[in-house]
């Protein structure tokens, strides 16, 4: 994982970046946590396991491994796409309230005009 910058967890929407376990890290206990509340054995098994596995493949907030965080990529993407999806609201949002605007100024113009005759 060295080299690669990691961000949130796919997994766990709680952890918002990556952090590499190191020699001597104390299993996350929401790890523990979410082991219990989802009847994960693996997870159990891996917060058990916790000091005996490699520094930096598993997430020490988390306890999730280093692939289940998103890369620098990933990330990107999801932001770009996110940003066009807003943007895309923003627009239908825009142009609802045009068409009011529209549909209000042709209603005055109709009132006026009713009572000019």
């Amino acid at each position: 994982w060295f080299g690669i910058v990691r961000a949130g967890c796919k997994e766990d929407a709680t952890c918002t970046a990556f952090q590499p376990s190191f020699p001597g890290c104390p299993a996350p206990q929401c790890l523990f946590e979410r082991a219990i509340a989802e009847g994960r054995n693996d997870l159990m098994e891996r917060a058990l396991q916790w000091s005996s596995l490699p520094p930096g493949k598993f997430c020490a907030k988390c306890g999730c491994s280093c692939e289940a965080h998103e890369t620098e990529e990933e990330l990107a993407k999801r932001l770009r796409i996110d940003a066009i999806l807003k943007r895309k609201q923003e627009d239908v949002a825009r142009s609802k309230a045009s068409r009011l605007r529209e549909a209000e100024a042709e209603c005055r113009r109709r009132v006026s005009e009713a009572v000019q005759r």
